[in-house]
């Protein structure tokens, strides 16, 4: 009989043991106002996590850019050619329209990368924007007045043939939208 009660206690405590019960030792308090303390610990679970979605505003200035020399010259008609022209012009805008702004309302940070390409007939104009890629942080946390946004500016380099006197494609920028790394 002793046998057995000893197996009963012994199989008792195995089972209590596979329960995977958690039994903190008790902290005694032995005087009056006295205190004992445990950390509170937790983390973060979630059943369904949300999905990266990718929200960027980009606001392009106008880009049209005019070519302008100081003088073409005088025609010669005993050489063919004009003499006195400015051997270089200079591009221009108007305020802005050679601006590209880009704000983050994604909620994952992003690498924004500027380029710009001339078209065939137009190859000796080059188009280099100040920066080539910006990073922009993730919008979350944010007001949507405050996203984080970048500018970046095109400027143009090269001569522009004098027949072409009305706004023509030269090129075009693109903004290409990558994660940030």
């Amino acid at each position: 009989m002793k046998n057995k009660k000893l197996a009963a206690v012994a199989m008792t405590s195995m089972m209590v043991l596979a329960m995977g019960t958690n039994v903190c030792a008790a902290s005694p308090i032995e005087e009056l106002q006295g205190t004992d303390s445990k950390e509170v610990k937790a983390s973060y679970e979630t059943n369904h996590e949300a999905e990266t979605v990718y929200s960027v505003d980009i606001v392009w200035g106008d880009m049209q850019y005019k070519y302008t020399i100081d003088s073409e010259g005088t025609w010669n008609p005993e050489n063919h050619k004009f003499e006195g022209a400015s051997e270089a012009g200079q591009w221009s805008c108007n305020e802005g329209a050679d601006k590209v702004k880009v704000t983050n309302h994604s909620n994952a940070a992003v690498k924004v990368a500027f380029s710009y390409a001339a078209e065939d007939a137009y190859k000796t104009i080059n188009g280099n924007f100040n920066k080539n890629e910006v990073n922009l942080k993730t919008a979350e946390g944010t007001e949507v007045g405050e996203a984080p946004a970048d500018e970046v500016q095109l400027t143009l380099n090269g001569t522009l043939d004098k027949n072409v006197e009305q706004p023509t494609k030269i090129g075009t920028a693109t903004v290409t939208l990558n994660a940030a790394q």
